[in-house]
């Protein structure tokens, strides 16, 4: 890879990994507003967990441009499966609040304080990352795309036991997406629904990845 690519790179390794850190004090130290909350509360959603998640495989990626950069040999292959398992889930968090949250909460508050960061600036910058930089790895194939899955699987089994076993069904102290609001069935469907767009979401970032690769850079394996 080019240095200069290298660089730029870095450069937004960088800036992701500040974006995650500022949104996440931010929210853990003030937290108020719609769908916020203090302290280790914060991780509750899933928008917090898949923020801290690009952002710790942001933070790792930097120590990987820093060695590339200093010409050493390292199979980063892990660490961009991490970084796609953390882009898929702030991608999908991107896409949950222009779709469902913000006509339900109204746009304007989606987008303030630590929220700006956390369902905006954050997911653009990683999904621009993971598209356009650090494409000289071997090609991620469809069957990765069940590693963008795993984060949403894990957080919903964990939502779906909070709700069932305080039978909160529509209540936000349990049920803070409202997503069970229609009662157990209508929680079970949104719950496959969530994890059917997830791996759509990973299999056409995993795509859209290996086009770029091949028409861009001309990568071809």
């Amino acid at each position: 890879m080019k240095k200069y690519n290298l660089i730029i790179t870095l450069i937004v390794d960088v800036a992701v990994f500040v974006s995650a850190a500022v949104s996440f004090f931010m929210m853990f130290f003030s937290g108020g507003g719609v769908l916020q909350a203090r302290n280790v509360a914060i991780f509750k959603y899933f928008t917090v967990d898949s923020n801290v998640l690009l952002g710790l495989a942001s933070l790792l990626m930097i120590l990987v441009d820093i060695l590339l950069l200093c010409k050493k040999e390292i199979n980063k292959r892990v660490f961009t499966l991490l970084y796609f398992a953390g882009a898929t889930g702030t991608t999908l968090t991107l896409f949950t609040v222009l779709f469902f949250l913000g006509p339900v909460f109204g746009y304007p508050i989606m987008y303030v304080g630590a929220n700006f960061f956390m369902h905006l600036l954050t997911p653009v910058l990683g999904l621009f990352r993971f598209l356009f930089l650090g494409l000289n790895g071997k090609k991620i194939d469809w069957k990765w795309s069940f590693v963008g899955v795993a984060p949403t699987l894990i957080y919903g089994i964990y939502y779906m036991i909070n709700v069932y076993s305080h039978n909160g069904f529509g209540n936000p102290d349990y049920d803070w997406y409202q997503f069970g609001k229609g009662g157990p069935v209508v929680s079970i469907f949104v719950f496959l629904l969530m994890l059917a767009a997830t791996y759509g979401v990973a299999f056409l970032l995993a795509l859209s990845r290996n086009i770029v690769r091949k028409k861009i850079y001309k990568i071809e394996q």
